[in-house]
């Protein structure tokens, strides 16, 4: 029986990855992951010196608290981005959440004083409510205003007219706040599935080509290299089998 895909599962299989695989991974879901002390080192110990650029290099690496720090604010700040993105797109739902619970409670609330207080028909409520998308509120409120002005309609009246108006604008709103309650889902689900891009890996780490060694002996020779390059998704690379 095939094992599920679970979180643990995932974490576990990451962990036992070497360590540049793991670095990768976990920057590719660095909202999901966290990034240790010990892969923050290896990534500042595996940054280039620019003072060593020709001639023999330092056999003994040394990694300066400067590079460490730099690492791991720019961990800090890309985390932070991700976590915003992620907030962001929460509140927006939340807060539609909150407008559409309003527009359908004012919506229930005028349809039963009108149906209770001004005694209109439930079939014209109905109707009401179902020409509502198409109705235009705001001339027809500013025809029955300069109605009040001029004394040619009853206060019952005006407020029957009124209320069954702001009715329809409560509709209308609610579609309008629906939508954008579905459209902030969608995209708050494609962000919580979305990989860090290579404009956002490269700055924390600068390496564009990790080595793995193959997990298993399936892989014949050589070892993977994964190389991501500037125009790629960190996501569509591509895998190449290499000999030696």
């Amino acid at each position: 029986m095939t094992a599920l895909l679970t979180p643990e599962l995932i974490a576990s299989t990451i962990e036992q990855a070497p360590i540049q695989g793991r670095i990768m991974l976990k920057l590719l879901l660095l909202q999901h992951f966290d990034i240790t002390e010990e892969e923050i080192t290896h990534i500042a110990a595996d940054r280039p010196d620019p003072r060593c650029v020709a001639g023999s290099k330092p056999i003994h690496q040394v990694v300066k608290q400067d590079a460490l720090r730099d690492v791991t604010s720019r961990r800090d700040e890309y985390r932070r981005r991700v976590r915003l993105r992620r907030e962001r797109l929460w509140l927006q739902m939340e807060a539609m959440k909150r407008m559409i619970a309003l527009a359908e409670g004012l919506i229930r609330a005028g349809s039963d004083l009108l149906l209770t207080q001004y005694k209109v028909d439930a079939a014209a409520v109905t109707a009401l409510k179902q020409e509502a998308r198409a109705a235009v509120p705001k001339p027809a409120i500013r025809l029955l205003n300069r109605r009040w002005d001029e004394d040619d309609i009853s206060a019952e009246a005006y407020q029957e007219a009124r209320l069954g108006l702001e009715v329809q604008t409560q509709l209308r709103l609610l579609d309008k706040y629906r939508k954008r309650f579905e459209l902030s889902e969608r995209e708050w689900k494609s962000i919580n599935a979305a990989p860090l891009q290579d404009h956002e890996i490269g700055p924390i780490s600068p390496l564009d080509t990790f080595i793995i060694q193959p997990p298993s002996p399936a892989v014949p020779m050589g070892c993977h290299h994964f190389r991501f390059g500037p125009s790629q998704s960190a996501m569509s690379c591509s895998l190449r089998s290499c000999s030696g």
